[in-house]
């Protein structure tokens, strides 16, 4: 059939049968990910800190494929501790992030697996909800402080420290808020992954059924916009905005969702992110922050498919 409508229709309608027979497998996104890793296993035993964090998520992202290292609690302790520095040497800014290595630590930092040991509890870096600015602040400030609580959580085993900060942008942005037609206010993935991170287990329960209202809101808007999901306020992009790292970071929410809701829906949703942006990161598209994201949110997938629906 296909030869048949070639012939009649001419050579260029082979170009629309290909787009219509593309299937994204997981052999596909793992090939990828295979040639990230192979790429950043140099930067684990690098010597500045955003070296080290990528180090440390490659590290991650080959376990949850398969590919088993070494773990190193004590280098993860170091690694917290040191940033925690950069954070609280971040905390007393006034100005917008400015793009450069500060900027990167704090985004990478966000994607670092929590900590769980008890004794790095009394060193959490205290943030006042005002550290963090209004919401309605300038598109470059209100992405940066949400970039700093989602760090700071990352480098912290006690969420309840944050109860103040989350609450008042919770507060700040109903959940019917968030994905409007006009756009997605840029920066806000990281907010609901704090939420996500927060509010689950015993430490910040009460904001829980926001966080899932938000999530549910986020999974219809990809299956009905499909990719013409995530649109973003032009009001709202920072000057060094990457639009895809911010989905990225939305596909992420999703999977961390779906673990802690046990809801296999979300899981679907984050599947479709990530599919859509194969193509830009298997030409190299994008920059190493996105590929790093990506990376760090195939293997986390790859781990929540097999725990949800293989264990």
């Amino acid at each position: 059939m296909r030869r048949l409508i070639g012939r009649v229709l001419g050579p260029a309608v082979n170009t629309v049968f290909d787009r219509l027979e593309q299937r994204v497998t997981a052999g596909d996104h793992r090939a990828v990910v295979d040639g990230w890793l192979d790429g950043e296993s140099r930067q684990i035993a690098a010597t500045s800190l955003v070296g080290r964090i990528a180090g440390r998520l490659a590290r991650e992202v080959a376990d949850n494929l398969g590919r088993p290292t070494r773990a190193d609690a004590a280098g993860d302790r170091e690694l917290r501790r040191e940033a925690r520095a950069a954070i609280a040497a971040a905390e007393s800014w006034t100005d917008p992030l400015e793009a450069g290595e500060t900027a990167a630590v704090l985004q990478w930092i966000t994607l670092l697996p929590a900590s769980t040991d008890p004794a790095e509890t009394q060193t959490a870096p205290p943030i006042a909800p005002a550290a963090l600015g209004p919401a309605d602040a300038d598109a470059s400030r209100a992405a940066a402080r949400l970039t700093l609580l989602a760090a700071s959580l990352s480098s912290s085993a006690a969420p309840r420290a944050f109860a103040a900060p989350l609450r008042a942008h919770a507060e700040a942005f109903e959940p019917r808020q968030w994905f409007l037609r006009r756009g997605v206010r840029y920066g806000t993935s990281q907010l609901l992954r704090s939420l996500l991170r927060a509010s689950g287990g015993q430490h910040l329960p009460d904001l829980a059924p926001y966080a899932r209202e938000v999530c549910d809101r986020l999974m219809r808007h990809v299956e009905v916009r499909r990719q013409d999901c995530l649109p973003f306020e032009a009001n709202s992009l920072p000057n060094d905005a990457e639009p895809i790292v911010e989905r990225l970071r939305f596909a992420i929410a999703l999977v961390e969702a779906a673990w802690a809701f046990e809801d296999l829906r979300y899981l679907n949703s984050a599947l479709k992110l990530f599919d859509w942006s194969l193509d830009s990161v298997r030409r190299g598209a994008v920059s190493r922050a996105a590929s790093l994201h990506y990376a760090v949110g195939i293997g986390r997938q790859e781990r929540a498919m097999r725990e949800l629906l293989l264990e």
